[in-house]
């Protein structure tokens, strides 16, 4: 399940990505955001994220926590985000193995 969740996920990605410019010119614009204390799903969807990305350009993609601020323009947040209860996500009320993917006007938001 968490090898399809993957290969799903980079296909909606790569097809998400027109909305926004996230790698420009051999650099990114765009960031990994986390909660401030990530839970062990979050870490491993992380990490797969951050992978496919890195080997899809050749150019490691940052990942900072959501207190750190990031000055990039956009952002792949990945989890129980700010971002994500901004958009009306609530973890806690999604059903078990339910995952979210949307779109929003700074990046996108990975949550389940």
């Amino acid at each position: 399940m968490k090898k399809f969740f993957t290969t799903a996920a980079v296909l909606l990605i790569v097809s998400q990505l027109a909305a926004f410019t996230a790698f420009d010119k051999g650099k990114w614009q765009a960031d990994i955001v986390v909660p401030d204390k990530p839970g062990q799903a979050e870490e491993f969807a992380v990490k797969e994220l951050k992978y496919h990305l890195t080997k899809a350009t050749g150019v490691e993609i940052n990942v900072v926590k959501e207190s750190e601020k990031s000055t990039l323009p956009y952002h792949f947040f990945v989890g129980n985000t700010s971002a994500a209860k901004a958009a009306g996500i609530d973890k806690a009320k999604l059903a078990m193995d339910t995952r979210i993917v949307k779109t929003v006007s700074n990046g996108i938001i990975f949550i389940g």
